[in-house]
């Protein structure tokens, strides 16, 4: 962990970035302070004039952060906002509550989303911890495959564990 501490960060807030602009900004900061990490949030925000709707637009931004990621052997986390009322009529999300997921499953890799039990007034397990779930959702070959991760935050130290 305390490597990870003493990494650099690179912060950029610029609204509504385009996703050329974007790749530009992500090339500079390959080539010029070796960055391997990029974590966006959130796809909604992102920008292009490539496709004729919205879900062609997200299409487009999704093959170019690909292409960027292989290019530059880079890892990138996009975050992308979830349906607000989930379709299954379950508090767990599935593959059909990721907004536009239908659109761009072929293109991204691993798709996760953040299930927080306390929200559903589950508020800590059994040994009194602040509990939160990541679940992976994607497909193959047409059906949904679920895995389930739960990750601990102890309120006393501020890290995961």
């Amino acid at each position: 962990m305390a490597d990870i501490c003493e990494k650099p960060l690179y912060i950029d807030d610029t609204p509504a970035i385009d996703v050329e602009e974007l790749k530009r900004k992500l090339y500079t900061l390959v080539q010029e302070h070796g960055v391997k990490f990029v974590l966006i949030d959130y796809l909604q925000l992102l920008n292009t004039t490539k496709g004729t709707s919205r879900q062609e637009n997200i299409r487009y931004i999704c093959q170019t952060l690909k292409a960027i990621s292989k290019e530059l052997h880079l890892i990138i986390v996009l975050a992308s906002q979830c349906r607000r009322n989930l379709t299954n009529g379950s508090n767990v999300p599935v593959p059909d509550d990721v907004s536009l997921f239908e659109s761009f499953d072929d293109v991204i890799e691993h798709t996760w989303t953040l299930y927080r039990p306390s929200y559903y007034n589950v508020f800590e397990d059994e040994r009194g911890c602040d509990v939160s779930n990541t679940i992976e959702l994607h497909r193959y070959n047409g059906k949904d495959f679920i895995a389930k991760e739960t990750f601990i935050f102890d309120k006393s130290i501020p890290r995961l564990i």
